[in-house]
Formats: structure tokens, C-alpha cells, sequence
């Protein structure tokens, strides 16, 4: 079974980090990084649950369909940084570099290949130092199926791996790890027959985060949510809306 592209784990962010591919942490961009022929957004609006205007973003891509930049604007309209990425002749994912508002490199992050099959994930400072180094476990498929990864300044080392649901074969299970293989957590994927993700639950303690997504009759991904458990009720906390250009004939 294929169905998640990049995505997945490590800890919640609300800062620029956010769109960074992380394995472990899931974002919808991911698929534009690793696959061609793939129409993605030009446009992400993000709005609160009461319809304030959080941020908004700003997508480019190649000739294939690679994502090649995102530029991020606050809620003022105003720049709040941008990153770029950048590929081999084969259209491998070499290199990210992500910028802040005044336009400074903050950090890079280096992708490594036996093959055709992505191996390890190098994040570091502007200077080179190293940050954070994953190692990157893949089926015969080609698709993800546990990772872990080891921060160089703390020192913690943190892994996942997904397992397919024995009752659901359309659900799929990230359990997540500590530095001692113990379970910290989970995030349960879901998705319907065309193998499109529909919902991602997160769950740890009494800690629990719904995302889900909507398609339009194409089957593009044209809005997706976020929610918090309060009691017995989800949350609306924000709503991510995506434009499309209209494809050319």
C-alpha cells in the first residue's frame, strides 16, 4: 500500500519551521518536493476560526511540477520570509534553504540518496554546523515507513515508525518514540478508496489534534482544518484554503 509521500512527525510548530519538510510532520507540500506531474497550489490562505487572516503564502514550481519556492506573508500583508528549494539533473531534492523576514539564510537542510531512495535528512546553521540528522527508512515501495532523528544541540533522539491498521487497511498508524523506543504517541491517517488522506489525528495523553481535508471533483486538495479535543467536542482552530491556476491547454 502507497499512500503517504513525505510527511510526519517530531514537535508541533507555529513559526516559518512549520512548512519545512520534517519526516514526521505531515504538510501537503511534501508531494511536490518528491513527485513530478503533480498540479499543487500557487496560492494558501490561512484564517482563524473566527475568519481573521492568520498568514498567506505564495507557491512556484518548475517545469516538472517541483516545488522550487514559498514566500510567506503575515496577516498585514507583509513579508515574513520565504524558502527555496533546489534539485539534480535526475529532479532529486537536494537542498533546502529557508530565510527570514529580512531575508537571512537561518537554516539549510541537505538530502542524501542511495539510488533513487532518500536516506538521511542533514539540518544545519547557516555556517554548516550540524542541528539535526535523520535517518530515513523506506519500503520497496518507495514510501516512508519510519524515520529517527537525532538533535545535535539537546541531544534527544526521537523515531517513529507506520504501521497498517490490522481492522482498516485505508487507515494507517504512526506510533511515535523517545530516546528509549518508548511510546509517546501516535497519529492516525486516514484515507478513503482513492488513497487520498481525509483525516490525520493526533493523540498524545489527553492531548488530541484533528486535521481534515476536502477535494474538490478533480480531486485536488482545496482546503484542510485544524482542530483541538475540548471535552467531548473538536475545535475549529484554523482553516488553510488553496488556489489553483486554471491549467493551460
Amino acid at each position: 500500500m502507497k499512500f503517504v509521500f513525505f510527511s510526519f512527525f517530531f514537535s508541533a510548530c507555529t513559526s516559518l519551521s512549520l512548512f519545512a519538510f520534517t519526516p514526521g510532520k505531515w504538510s501537503y507540500t511534501d508531494q511536490f518536493l518528491f513527485f513530478k506531474g503533480r498540479q499543487g497550489p500557487t496560492k494558501e490562505i490561512v484564517t482563524s476560526s473566527d475568519g481573521k487572516l492568520i498568514y498567506s503564502a505564495v507557491y512556484s514550481y518548475n517545469s516538472d511540477g517541483k516545488l522550487i519556492s514559498e514566500s510567506y506573508f503575515n496577516s498585514a500583508g507583509k513579508t515574513d520570509g520565504n524558502r527555496t528549494f533546489e534539485y539534480n539533473r535526475s529532479n532529486q531534492l537536494l537542498l533546502e534553504r529557508s530565510f527570514d523576514a529580512e531575508g537571512n539564510l537561518f537554516e539549510k537542510k541537505e538530502f542524501i540518496y542511495i539510488g533513487t531512495q532518500l536516506k538521511k535528512i542533514a539540518v544545519k546553521d547557516p555556517e554548516g554546523k550540524s542541528l539535526i540528522h535523520y535517518s530515513i527508512n523506506m519500503n520497496k515501495e518507495g514510501s516512508l515507513i519510519g524515520s529517527e532523528g537525532k538533535n545535535f544541540i539537546t541531544g534527544d533522539v526521537e523515531s517513529f515508525r507506520i504501521e497498517i491498521d490490522p481492522k482498516n487497511p485505508l487507515t494507517q498508524i504512526q506510533i511515535l518514540n523517545d530516546d528509549k523506543k518508548k511510546k509517546v504517541g501516535e497519529i492516525i491517517l486516514r484515507f478513503d478508496q482513492q488513497k487520498r488522506l481525509l483525516e490525520r489525528e493526533f493523540i498524545q495523553g489527553e492531548l488530541q489534534r484533528l486535521s481534515k481535508m476536502e477535494y474538490d471533483a478533480n480531486g485536488l486538495l482545496v482546503s484542510y482544518t485544524f482542530h483541538v479535543k475540548q471535552a467531548e467536542n473538536w475545535v475549529l482552530e484554523k482553516t488553510h484554503t488553496l488556489q489553483y491556476e486554471a491549467k493551460k491547454n
